[in-house]
Protein backbone atom coordinates (compact mmCIF):
# COMPACT_ATOMS: atom_id res chain seq x y z
CA UNK A 1 0.00 0.00 0.00
CA UNK A 2 1.08 3.61 -0.61
CA UNK A 3 1.78 5.87 2.34
CA UNK A 4 0.34 8.98 0.52
CA UNK A 5 -3.01 10.21 1.85
CA UNK A 6 -5.82 11.27 -0.47
CA UNK A 7 -5.32 14.94 0.56
CA UNK A 8 -1.72 14.83 -0.51
CA UNK A 9 -2.64 13.39 -3.90
CA UNK A 10 -5.34 15.98 -4.48
CA UNK A 11 -3.04 18.78 -3.45
CA UNK A 12 -0.31 17.66 -5.79
CA UNK A 13 -2.80 17.31 -8.61
CA UNK A 14 -4.12 20.87 -7.94
CA UNK A 15 -0.62 22.27 -8.07
CA UNK A 16 0.06 20.46 -11.30
CA UNK A 17 -3.09 21.75 -12.91
CA UNK A 18 -2.38 25.29 -11.66
CA UNK A 19 1.12 25.11 -13.12
CA UNK A 20 -0.22 23.96 -16.46
CA UNK A 21 -2.84 26.79 -16.41
CA UNK A 22 -0.28 29.41 -15.61
CA UNK A 23 1.99 28.07 -18.31
CA UNK A 24 -0.81 28.30 -20.84
CA UNK A 25 -1.81 31.79 -19.74
CA UNK A 26 1.67 33.27 -19.46
CA UNK A 27 2.00 33.91 -23.23
CA UNK A 28 -1.40 35.58 -23.27
CA UNK A 29 -0.57 37.66 -20.19
CA UNK A 30 2.73 38.63 -21.72
CA UNK A 31 0.96 39.80 -24.91
CA UNK A 32 -1.94 41.61 -23.18
CA UNK A 33 -2.24 45.13 -24.64
CA UNK A 34 -1.99 48.17 -22.42
CA UNK A 35 -5.07 49.68 -20.85
CA UNK A 36 -6.78 51.87 -23.47
CA UNK A 37 -7.27 55.57 -22.77
CA UNK A 38 -9.87 58.01 -24.19
CA UNK A 39 -8.95 59.76 -27.38
CA UNK A 40 -9.45 63.47 -28.01
CA UNK A 41 -13.18 62.87 -28.50
CA UNK A 42 -13.53 60.87 -25.27
CA UNK A 43 -13.99 57.47 -27.00
CA UNK A 44 -12.12 54.40 -25.67
CA UNK A 45 -11.02 51.85 -28.32
CA UNK A 46 -9.14 48.55 -28.11
CA UNK A 47 -7.26 46.80 -30.85
CA UNK A 48 -8.19 43.15 -31.41
CA UNK A 49 -5.19 40.90 -30.73
CA UNK A 50 -4.49 37.41 -32.11
CA UNK A 51 -6.67 34.72 -30.57
CA UNK A 52 -8.94 37.45 -29.07
CA UNK A 53 -12.62 36.88 -28.61
CA UNK A 54 -15.51 39.21 -28.00
CA UNK A 55 -15.90 37.73 -24.54
CA UNK A 56 -12.22 38.30 -23.64
CA UNK A 57 -12.28 41.88 -24.96
CA UNK A 58 -15.42 42.69 -22.91
CA UNK A 59 -13.84 41.13 -19.81
CA UNK A 60 -10.65 43.20 -20.18
CA UNK A 61 -12.67 46.37 -20.68
CA UNK A 62 -14.82 45.67 -17.61
CA UNK A 63 -18.10 45.67 -19.54
CA UNK A 64 -20.57 42.98 -20.45
CA UNK A 65 -20.63 41.24 -23.80
CA UNK A 66 -24.01 42.80 -24.56
CA UNK A 67 -22.57 46.32 -23.95
CA UNK A 68 -19.61 45.56 -26.22
CA UNK A 69 -21.92 44.32 -28.99
CA UNK A 70 -24.22 47.33 -28.63
CA UNK A 71 -21.32 49.86 -28.70
CA UNK A 72 -19.98 48.33 -31.93
CA UNK A 73 -23.31 47.33 -33.51
CA UNK A 74 -22.26 43.63 -33.56
CA UNK A 75 -23.94 40.29 -32.91
CA UNK A 76 -22.66 37.32 -30.91
CA UNK A 77 -21.64 35.39 -34.04
CA UNK A 78 -19.70 38.31 -35.48
CA UNK A 79 -16.17 37.52 -36.55
CA UNK A 80 -13.40 39.81 -35.41
CA UNK A 81 -9.90 39.98 -36.79
CA UNK A 82 -6.59 41.06 -35.26
CA UNK A 83 -5.95 44.78 -35.70
CA UNK A 84 -9.65 45.63 -35.71
CA UNK A 85 -10.63 48.54 -33.49
CA UNK A 86 -13.58 48.10 -31.13
CA UNK A 87 -15.29 50.74 -29.00
CA UNK A 88 -15.41 49.69 -25.37
CA UNK A 89 -16.55 52.88 -23.64
CA UNK A 90 -16.49 56.67 -23.36
CA UNK A 91 -14.82 58.99 -20.90
CA UNK A 92 -13.56 62.54 -20.55
CA UNK A 93 -10.94 63.42 -23.13
CA UNK A 94 -7.42 63.64 -21.82
CA UNK A 95 -6.35 67.01 -20.64
CA UNK A 96 -3.72 68.34 -22.93
CA UNK A 97 -1.32 70.47 -20.99
CA UNK A 98 -1.52 73.94 -22.30
CA UNK A 99 1.81 75.44 -23.00
CA UNK A 100 1.54 79.08 -22.08
CA UNK A 101 2.19 81.30 -25.01
CA UNK A 102 4.42 84.10 -23.98
CA UNK A 103 2.73 87.42 -24.58
CA UNK A 104 3.86 89.41 -27.50
CA UNK A 105 5.91 92.17 -26.15
CA UNK A 106 5.11 95.44 -27.83
CA UNK A 107 7.94 97.83 -27.43
CA UNK A 108 6.79 100.74 -25.35
CA UNK A 109 7.33 103.97 -27.14
CA UNK A 110 8.88 106.68 -25.08
CA UNK A 111 6.43 109.43 -24.18
CA UNK A 112 6.51 112.41 -26.48
CA UNK A 113 8.55 115.27 -25.23
CA UNK A 114 6.42 117.71 -23.26
CA UNK A 115 5.22 120.53 -25.42
CA UNK A 116 6.18 123.93 -24.27
CA UNK A 117 3.26 125.70 -22.64
CA UNK A 118 2.52 128.89 -24.48
CA UNK A 119 3.41 131.78 -22.24
CA UNK A 120 1.08 134.72 -22.78
CA UNK A 121 2.81 137.97 -23.53
CA UNK A 122 3.11 140.39 -20.64
CA UNK A 123 0.23 142.80 -20.20
CA UNK A 124 0.95 146.10 -21.93
CA UNK A 125 -1.88 148.59 -21.47
CA UNK A 126 -2.78 152.26 -21.18
CA UNK A 127 -5.54 153.20 -18.70
CA UNK A 128 -7.40 156.54 -18.88
CA UNK A 129 -9.59 158.47 -16.45
CA UNK A 130 -10.72 162.05 -15.89
CA UNK A 131 -11.76 163.48 -12.52
CA UNK A 132 -13.19 166.66 -11.05
CA UNK A 133 -10.31 168.32 -9.23
CA UNK A 134 -12.37 169.99 -6.51
CA UNK A 135 -9.40 171.33 -4.56
CA UNK A 136 -7.51 172.19 -7.79
CA UNK A 137 -4.24 170.57 -6.67
CA UNK A 138 -3.73 168.36 -9.75
CA UNK A 139 -4.02 165.13 -7.70
CA UNK A 140 -6.94 162.70 -7.69
CA UNK A 141 -7.81 162.77 -3.99
CA UNK A 142 -10.41 160.70 -2.16
CA UNK A 143 -13.92 162.00 -2.70
CA UNK A 144 -13.19 163.62 -6.06
CA UNK A 145 -15.56 162.00 -8.61
CA UNK A 146 -14.81 160.87 -12.13
CA UNK A 147 -15.97 163.15 -14.93
CA UNK A 148 -18.25 162.11 -17.77
CA UNK A 149 -18.25 163.27 -21.41
CA UNK A 150 -14.46 163.61 -21.65
CA UNK A 151 -13.22 162.39 -25.04
CA UNK A 152 -9.78 160.75 -25.30
CA UNK A 153 -7.82 159.98 -28.45
CA UNK A 154 -4.75 157.70 -28.39
CA UNK A 155 -2.53 157.44 -31.46
CA UNK A 156 1.02 156.66 -32.53
CA UNK A 157 3.01 157.76 -35.54
CA UNK A 158 1.10 155.32 -37.80
CA UNK A 159 -2.56 155.26 -36.74
CA UNK A 160 -5.21 156.07 -34.16
CA UNK A 161 -5.10 153.29 -31.59
CA UNK A 162 -8.32 154.11 -29.77
CA UNK A 163 -11.04 156.63 -28.97
CA UNK A 164 -12.98 156.68 -25.74
CA UNK A 165 -15.57 158.94 -24.09
CA UNK A 166 -15.83 158.66 -20.32
CA UNK A 167 -19.12 157.90 -18.57
CA UNK A 168 -17.93 158.85 -15.08
CA UNK A 169 -18.70 155.35 -13.74
CA UNK A 170 -16.67 152.59 -15.38
CA UNK A 171 -13.28 154.32 -15.40
CA UNK A 172 -10.42 153.76 -15.53
CA UNK A 173 -10.75 152.51 -19.12
CA UNK A 174 -7.77 150.47 -20.36
CA UNK A 175 -6.54 149.93 -23.91
CA UNK A 176 -5.15 146.38 -23.76
CA UNK A 177 -2.60 144.39 -25.80
CA UNK A 178 -0.69 147.42 -26.99
CA UNK A 179 2.65 146.97 -28.65
CA UNK A 180 5.66 148.62 -27.17
CA UNK A 181 6.37 152.06 -28.55
CA UNK A 182 5.54 155.76 -28.32
CA UNK A 183 1.95 156.94 -27.89
CA UNK A 184 0.26 160.34 -27.74
CA UNK A 185 -2.86 161.02 -25.66
CA UNK A 186 -5.14 164.02 -26.03
CA UNK A 187 -8.34 164.94 -24.21
CA UNK A 188 -11.22 167.29 -24.91
CA UNK A 189 -11.69 170.51 -22.92
CA UNK A 190 -14.97 172.43 -22.60
CA UNK A 191 -15.15 176.21 -22.64
CA UNK A 192 -16.00 176.45 -18.95
CA UNK A 193 -13.36 173.86 -17.95
CA UNK A 194 -9.89 174.54 -16.58
CA UNK A 195 -7.26 171.80 -16.57
CA UNK A 196 -5.21 171.09 -13.44
CA UNK A 197 -3.05 168.47 -15.22
CA UNK A 198 -1.61 168.34 -18.69
CA UNK A 199 -4.20 167.72 -21.42
CA UNK A 200 -1.78 166.23 -23.97
CA UNK A 201 0.77 163.55 -23.14
CA UNK A 202 3.46 161.63 -25.00
CA UNK A 203 4.56 158.40 -23.33
CA UNK A 204 6.75 155.43 -24.23
CA UNK A 205 5.36 151.98 -23.38
CA UNK A 206 7.75 149.10 -22.77
CA UNK A 207 6.58 145.43 -22.88
CA UNK A 208 4.80 144.65 -19.62
CA UNK A 209 4.08 148.30 -18.73
CA UNK A 210 0.61 149.28 -17.53
CA UNK A 211 0.43 153.07 -17.38
CA UNK A 212 -2.50 154.84 -15.73
CA UNK A 213 -3.14 158.38 -16.99
CA UNK A 214 -5.15 160.68 -14.72
CA UNK A 215 -6.54 163.97 -16.08
CA UNK A 216 -7.90 166.58 -13.66
CA UNK A 217 -9.94 169.72 -14.24
CA UNK A 218 -12.48 171.98 -12.61
CA UNK A 219 -15.38 174.06 -13.86
CA UNK A 220 -15.36 177.75 -12.98
CA UNK A 221 -18.68 179.19 -11.79
CA UNK A 222 -19.37 182.42 -13.71
CA UNK A 223 -21.75 184.80 -11.87
CA UNK A 224 -24.83 185.77 -13.83
CA UNK A 225 -24.69 189.55 -14.59
CA UNK A 226 -27.61 191.57 -13.13
CA UNK A 227 -28.96 194.29 -15.40
CA UNK A 228 -29.90 197.39 -13.31
CA UNK A 229 -33.33 198.92 -14.01
CA UNK A 230 -33.37 201.76 -16.49
CA UNK A 231 -33.56 205.20 -14.86
CA UNK A 232 -35.40 207.82 -16.85
CA UNK A 233 -33.78 211.22 -16.56
CA UNK A 234 -36.14 214.04 -15.66
CA UNK A 235 -36.43 216.85 -18.20
CA UNK A 236 -35.66 220.12 -16.44
CA UNK A 237 -38.24 222.87 -16.69
CA UNK A 238 -37.06 226.01 -18.42
CA UNK A 239 -36.32 228.62 -15.81
CA UNK A 240 -38.68 231.56 -15.63
CA UNK A 241 -37.59 235.11 -15.36
CA UNK A 242 -38.63 235.22 -11.75
CA UNK A 243 -36.53 232.19 -10.71
CA UNK A 244 -33.44 233.87 -11.99
CA UNK A 245 -33.66 236.54 -9.44
CA UNK A 246 -31.54 235.98 -6.47
CA UNK A 247 -31.14 238.19 -3.52
CA UNK A 248 -28.06 238.77 -1.65
CA UNK A 249 -26.32 235.81 0.05
CA UNK A 250 -27.67 233.39 -2.64
CA UNK A 251 -31.28 233.08 -1.28
CA UNK A 252 -34.40 233.46 -3.53
CA UNK A 253 -36.68 236.30 -2.80
CA UNK A 254 -40.21 235.90 -1.54
CA UNK A 255 -41.83 236.47 -4.92
CA UNK A 256 -39.99 233.53 -6.43
CA UNK A 257 -40.96 231.29 -3.52
CA UNK A 258 -44.61 232.21 -3.70
CA UNK A 259 -44.81 231.70 -7.43
CA UNK A 260 -43.22 228.31 -7.09
CA UNK A 261 -45.70 227.19 -4.47
CA UNK A 262 -48.61 228.30 -6.64
CA UNK A 263 -47.30 226.33 -9.57
CA UNK A 264 -46.82 223.24 -7.42
CA UNK A 265 -50.37 223.39 -6.03
CA UNK A 266 -51.84 223.88 -9.46
CA UNK A 267 -49.87 220.98 -10.90
CA UNK A 268 -50.86 218.65 -8.01
CA UNK A 269 -54.53 219.56 -8.41
CA UNK A 270 -54.39 218.90 -12.12
CA UNK A 271 -52.82 215.50 -11.60
CA UNK A 272 -55.38 214.56 -8.93
CA UNK A 273 -58.28 215.49 -11.19
CA UNK A 274 -56.79 213.55 -14.05
CA UNK A 275 -56.55 210.37 -11.98
CA UNK A 276 -60.16 210.74 -10.87
CA UNK A 277 -61.25 211.12 -14.47
CA UNK A 278 -59.27 208.06 -15.51
CA UNK A 279 -61.04 205.93 -12.85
Amino acid sequence: MSNHSPFTIHHSLFLLLLGLLLASLSPALAQQPPTPTPNTEGNIYVIVQANDSLWAIAARAGISLAELLALNNLTEDAIITPGQRLLVGQGPPPVTPTIPVPPTLTPTKPPPPPSATAVPPPRTALCLQAFADLNRNGVHDAGEPFKAAVAFTVFNDREVVGNYVTDGISEPYCLENLTAGEYKITRSVRKDETLTTEGDWTIILAPGNVVEMVFGSYTAVTPTPVTPPAIRAATPEPPSAQTSEVVENGRPNSIFIGASLVVIFLLAGWLFNRRLNQK
